[in-house]
């Protein structure tokens, strides 16, 4: 019987075959990495998304507040300058748009 490695057909499949199990344990590594990145993005973009939300959130409050306070504001004012009718009209317009 003749040695595996002295025969040159054995010896160049043995090499392809130690060549695709460094390509195939390249791939798994890859393909792991590529998992892990993926993961990351999403988070990421999951993260992004939220504070997209919450910013939306403390923008609409704040939209909300400065909204009324320049409606009071403005209804005070028509009530210093004695016109009461102008003052109820605002106040009644306000209170109808708060309530939906």
């Amino acid at each position: 019987m003749t040695d595996p490695a002295s025969d040159p057909t054995t010896a160049a499949i043995m090499e392809q075959l130690k060549e695709r199990d460094q390509l195939r344990g390249e791939t798994s590594r890859l393909r792991e990495a590529l998992a892990a990145a993926l993961a990351d993005v999403m988070s990421v973009t999951a993260d992004r998304d939220h504070l997209r939300v919450e910013a939306a959130q403390r923008g609409n409050a704040m939209f909300v507040e400065g909204y009324d306070q320049a409606v009071r504001e403005i209804r005070d004012h028509f009530g210093k300058q004695r016109q009461p009718k102008v003052s109820a009209v605002i106040e009644k317009i306000w209170i109808k748009e708060s309530n939906t």
